[in-house]
């Protein structure tokens, strides 16, 4: 490895991913391996929240890091619009299963009746 080069090992989590970096040497501004979709993201240096900027690889990247070992920590945040869309759709799924079961059983008593009158 060069003098700026610095090994990383990550690990996914469910809603992001964590960085373990062994050895910073030279450096104070990382270009993380992560893509930048917008504004919806939490940034985590060694457990404290920070911010962060878009690379011009359109990459997440951090500022003020010291040299040494961290752990940073890449969340995404869901907006309002997203958590309003959630439960519109369980709503949705949910009235569509109640509709479903109510003409399913208004059908078979339409069908049994019928049954008897034919016999």
């Amino acid at each position: 490895m060069g003098k700026d080069e610095f090994e990383v090992k990550y690990n996914s989590l469910p809603d992001g991913i964590s960085y373990n970096i062994n050895e910073i040497r030279k450096t104070i501004h990382l270009d993380l391996p992560f893509l930048n979709y917008g504004n919806h993201y939490k940034v985590y240096v060694d457990g404290k929240e920070t911010g962060y900027y878009e690379t011009s690889r359109n990459m997440i990247g951090v500022s003020n890091i010291s040299k040494g070992k961290h752990n940073i920590v890449i969340k995404y945040k869901q907006c309002n619009s997203e958590k309003a869309t959630k439960v519109i759709s369980i709503l949705a799924t949910l009235l569509l299963i109640l509709l479903a079961i109510f003409k399913n059983i208004t059908f078979i008593g339409k069908k049994k009746k019928i049954d008897i009158k034919q016999r």
